[in-house]
């Protein structure tokens, strides 16, 4: 899976551009995929407090991730201490469109290896971010 930025993100940012590339999406549903050329630009990711916890990830350009907006997180600030102590969150916790996707080619070079099981099926898994 490749990483996809917005468009609106990509623009602010001024980055160049370092290539053009193909790529074959299938959109929900659909039986074909369809070609479409996105340009492509690297973005250093780091750690709001932890400065020497980067990444640099190329980034494929799109006009949009996703079709909804994500709601703020519901976890409580006692939840969050209960079960999250000694975590540092990297969501800001505040409604919006998703803006960037980081895709499995680089999950490795940005999880660090703690778990946390919260409830059920929810983890927390800890990564340069936060």
């Amino acid at each position: 899976m490749r990483s996809f930025v917005d468009k609106d993100i990509a623009c602010k940012l001024k980055l160049p551009v370092i290539r053009k590339e193909s790529l074959s999406i299938f959109i929900f549903g659909s039986k074909s995929p369809i070609k479409k050329t996105f340009y492509v630009f690297k973005i250093e990711l780091e750690n709001r407090e932890k400065l020497d916890f980067s990444g640099e990830i190329e980034y494929f350009v799109t006009e949009k991730i996703s079709g909804s907006n994500l709601s703020p997180s519901n976890l409580k600030a006692e939840i969050v201490q209960k079960y999250l102590d000694g975590f540092q969150l990297a969501d800001s916790c505040s409604k919006g469109k998703v803006a960037l996707l980081i895709g499995a080619d680089y999950y490795h070079s940005i999880v660090l290896g703690a778990i946390k099981r919260l409830k059920g099926q929810l983890v927390a898994t800890e990564t340069i971010f936060g």
